[in-house]
């Protein structure tokens, strides 16, 4: 899951999406640079997420590898502090050997900048390439890759997948993909960018619940400055209580309306505590013993779910002080900081 860039698009802030690598990536083949991956992915995010100012930064080098990539990561990707980073090397670094330093080197320099950003490392390929696996060699680029996905938990996107599984069900061959054999033309970009759409889709959903979902609204009203009441408010913090109404004398009472399916109660268990009791929309009162035998020793925070599977739509919930407690305590006061609602 591509969190930080998930979480940018969902507050509908801008985005900056950083494309780092050779001439597959700078759109080398393309009738016009419209057409390779990296455009297209660019337009796919604004088309997306329209509420968000996607920004490309084109970091491609045709020619290049990640050798020259760690001298210029700061000047064409760092200093534009990207939130998302593609980077396509593979192909130029399966040229040489040695190049897992220079390939990891680009992974932590994004990390030392913002340990936030997504890196999405992305494998391409050439009928040459093609070649060397079907003969069972290595491409050591390829072998780099898999290892830094797994040390440091990355993302990785394999757009020359779908070419070899057309080529080998006999749909063409790599000059059908490619302008020469290397490079792909329109239609073969079209091919790569469909993988990269599927891979976003995926990356930038939450993963289905499961549960439910129904407690993703959940929330508290602050007792203070919700409902209705003759308590008294109180401004003093109390562990997680920021704040609090409280009352002990008999019939004092709290009513509040609220739209759920849900209500609850956060309330102080302590030493001088007694007891309240609830309704829903006038039914039958249930009683609260804001008291145990832990308050003989400390004060703590508590609460009371008073229904979960009330129809949906507005409802009230009614508080009112009995007056009444255990007889080891010194007190009937109840002390309420907040509503749960859900």
């Amino acid at each position: 899951m591509l969190k930080h860039t998930m979480a940018k698009l969902l507050k509908k802030e801008k985005l900056t999406v950083a494309y780092f690598g050779g001439s597959i990536t700078q759109g080398a083949g393309a009738s016009d640079y419209k057409y390779c991956w990296r455009s297209l992915t660019t337009e796919w995010f604004k088309r997306a997420y329209p509420e968000s100012e996607t920004v490309e930064i084109d970091a491609s080098i045709g020619g290049t590898g990640s050798e020259l990539g760690e001298f210029r990561e700061d000047n064409d990707v760092l200093k534009y502090s990207p939130d998302l980073v593609f980077i396509e090397f593979a192909t130029n670094d399966s040229a040489g050997d040695g190049h897992l330093r220079d390939e990891e080197t680009l992974i932590r320099k994004i990390i030392k900048h913002d340990p936030e950003t997504d890196i999405v490392l992305v494998k391409t390929i050439t009928e040459r390439m093609y070649e060397r696996l079907k003969a069972g060699e290595k491409i050591e680029s390829y072998d780099n890759y898999e290892k830094m996905k797994e040390y440091y938990s990355l993302p990785m996107l394999d757009l020359g997948a779908e070419f070899i599984a057309r080529i080998e069900r006999g749909e063409g061959d790599f000059l059908t993909y490619t302008k020469d054999r290397v490079h792909p033309n329109d239609y073969g970009y079209s091919i790569y960018f469909e993988a990269v759409k599927k891979f976003l889709v995926e990356n930038l959903s939450y993963p289905a619940a499961l549960t439910d979902e129904k407690y993703l609204n959940a929330h508290m009203l602050d007792a203070r400055e919700n409902g209705k009441t003759d308590f008294e408010k109180s401004n003093e913090v109390f562990r997680q209580m920021n704040g609090f109404i409280h009352a002990s004398e008999k019939g004092k009472s709290v009513t509040l309306d609220f739209v759920g399916t849900t209500i609850g109660v956060m309330y102080r268990v302590g030493y001088d505590n007694g007891d309240f009791e609830w309704n829903i929309d006038g039914g039958e009162y249930t009683r609260v013993r804001c008291w145990d035998d832990y308050a003989l020793t400390f004060n703590r925070v508590s609460y009371v779910i008073c229904s979960d599977s009330l129809e949906y739509g507005e409802h009230t919930l009614n508080i009112r002080v009995l007056g009444e407690k255990d007889e080891r305590s010194t007190g009937t006061n109840i002390v309420i900081s907040s509503f749960l609602v859900g």
